[in-house]
């Protein structure tokens, strides 16, 4: 298939993507927010699409055609499901259920009247989600790569990895990028159109006020993300675990490796920072860059380092650096937004002024701490933009052991994968560790 065909074929299949993403994790919102429940949520987006490629791969070998495109898109679509849920849980739709009931019951309306009521009262919220669920799957690359799925983001760094010219590559980018582009506009021009933007966080009910049907509405809900966690978290790191079992003792030997993860670590703390301080500094525009995707980033920031005045950056961390940040930069900003809505600035007020640090951290310090470890293992693990930007002996880890997952399944790589994944939890459960012993001596 062409490259211009590809696209066009890529665009309708991801819009179906992501409508099914959207179809499966919206009606799970709004269920009571348990650490299980955050956990299985946060899970499939956390976990690296490189894992769950290297543990699906023998079974997508044995597919071939249509059969391997419908995998890939039943896994991408289970993998950012919660990311719909997550949505539905914090911006609920802009019309009250008490309003919704009134609408019912009033007569004479068309269906079409209805409709279009429903539209309007749903607010920017699922229009905003099911278009980022649509960049995200178009821009895909990781993913599809190791299963051997032909996309137009495969098939574009192939070519661009085989030798084809910066600015062939950058033209053949540019359908994808104008399309991403429109989605972006469509989004704004539907949220500035809005009556309003809800940033008030959606608060779980009391169980006692539910009735029978919302409980088990709300079980089922429960039930239903377990499921989906398990499917796209614990199963491959459940199979990875077993092939790795007789590859560990092989790991304090791969000096090369433990390199590598100490390049990737550096890079997510730079980029986690920079991210943090850029929607800080910046206008909130600034972020939108990072909604390209990897690939159109890596691509852009390549063209522009070949302009003479800059291409003393080739050989430098810089350019990396400053594509992790640009692609961490919506995530920060929909943190940083959240954050400030919710702020308990009275309750901050007296614990500054009582002198605890015990309470400043648990209502100031922790969430931020928390959302810096979301920006840091999001970038620890990206590796589109590493495979293309990483400058000669600062290789990340995860675009070596992509490369090194195109040869097969081993116990050594296997062992290397997870000891990989598990490189930033023991990292960030570390420092939160000591930042909890220093909040608990307390001043006063």
């Amino acid at each position: 298939m062409r490259f211009p065909e590809q696209i066009a074929v890529d665009a309708i299949r991801c819009a179906a993507v992501s409508a099914a993403a959207f179809a499966i994790g919206w009606p799970l919102g709004g269920g009571k927010r348990t650490p299980l429940r955050w956990l299985c949520l946060l899970a499939p987006l956390l976990m690296p699409s490189l894992l769950i490629s290297y543990a699906a791969a023998p079974l997508a070998l044995s597919l071939s055609g249509a059969a391997l495109v419908a995998f890939y898109s039943v896994l991408l679509a289970l993998k950012l499901a919660p990311l719909a849920t997550l949505a539905h849980d914090f911006f609920p739709p802009l019309l009250s259920p008490e309003a919704a009931h009134c609408a019912r019951l009033l007569p004479g309306r068309s269906a079409a009247d209805r409709v279009w009521f429903a539209v309007r009262g749903a607010g920017p919220a699922p229009w905003v989600t099911l278009g980022i669920l649509f960049l995200l799957t178009f821009a895909d690359f990781e993913l599809a790569s190791l299963l051997a799925v032909k996309t137009w983001a495969v098939m574009l760094f192939d070519a661009h990895a085989g030798g084809l010219a910066i600015a062939e590559s950058l033209r053949r980018a540019a359908w994808p990028t104008a399309i991403e582009l429109a989605v972006l506009l469509a989004l704004l021009w539907w949220n500035a159109r809005s009556e309003r933007v809800s940033h008030t966080c959606r608060r779980s009910r009391d169980d006692s006020s539910l009735t029978p049907g919302q409980r088990r509405e709300r079980a089922q809900s429960a039930r239903s993300t377990i499921v989906l966690g398990v499917l796209i978290a614990g199963l491959p790191l459940a199979r990875i675990a077993w092939l790795a079992a007789p590859g560990f003792s092989s790991l304090r030997m791969q000096e090369i490796f433990a390199a590598d993860l100490l390049v990737s670590l550096g890079f997510a703390t730079g980029a986690s920072l920079g991210a943090w301080l850029l929607v800080r500094r910046l206008p909130a525009w600034c972020a939108l860059p990072g909604l390209l995707g990897a690939l159109v980033l890596a691509l852009l920031i390549l063209v522009t380092i070949q302009l003479p005045p800059l291409r003393w950056l080739r050989d430098t961390p810089i350019p990396l650096l400053a594509v992790e940040t640009l692609l961490l930069a919506p995530i920060a900003l929909l943190i940083r937004t959240l954050l400030t809505a919710h702020a308990p600035r009275e309750s901050l007020h007296l614990a500054r002024m009582a002198g605890s640090r015990r309470l400043i951290w648990d209502l100031a310090l922790q969430p931020r701490a928390g959302a810096l470890a979301l920006l840091f293992t999001l970038a620890y693990f990206e590796l589109t933009a590493a495979s293309i930007l990483a400058p000669i002996g600062l290789t990340p880890v995860f675009a070596r052991l992509h490369n090194l997952a195109h040869y097969g399944q081993t116990a050594v790589l296997s062992a290397m994968l997870l000891a990989a994944v598990a490189a930033p939890a023991a990292l960030l459960a570390l420092t939160l560790c000591t930042a909890r012993l220093y909040a608990r001596r307390d001043v006063r």
